[in-house]
């Protein structure tokens, strides 16, 4: 709802209205005020799935990988993947740069660090 209002207000040619100091403090205690009452709703759970699904080609040959990972806290398994990955930079097995994840990393070896440090449920569908 804020968003929209600020949108909205902006597109009236109202948002210099935010530069006054009242209504800027009004804003930010209605925000305040906003995410103090979705903590106390408590929607959602900490339930995760991750579905993965790829084709492509390998070695001259066509391909394709099906897995998905279950389990709880969504919050601790975005922690352990950053764990995974920063223990196996901490190893000295890859060159110095800028790569991406899949870069440095196959899937089944994160999987498997993973399963070692995390209560995960991995399903290769393949």
């Amino acid at each position: 709802m804020a968003t929209i209002g600020v949108v909205v207000a902006k597109k009236l040619g109202l948002s210099y209205l935010l530069r006054v100091a009242v209504i800027k403090r009004a804003y930010r205690m209605f925000l305040s005020l906003s995410l103090k009452l979705f903590e106390k709703l408590r929607i959602g759970t900490d339930l995760y799935t991750v579905k993965v699904e790829v084709s492509g080609e390998k070695q001259g040959k066509g391909v394709q990988y099906e897995a998905s990972l279950t389990g709880n806290n969504n919050t601790k398994i975005t922690g352990e993947v950053a764990a995974v990955v920063v223990d196996y930079l901490q190893s000295g097995k890859k060159q110095a740069g800028v790569y991406y994840l899949e870069q440095m990393m196959e899937l089944d070896e994160i999987l498997f660090l993973l399963d070692e440090r995390a209560n995960v449920t991995y399903m290769n569908h393949s």
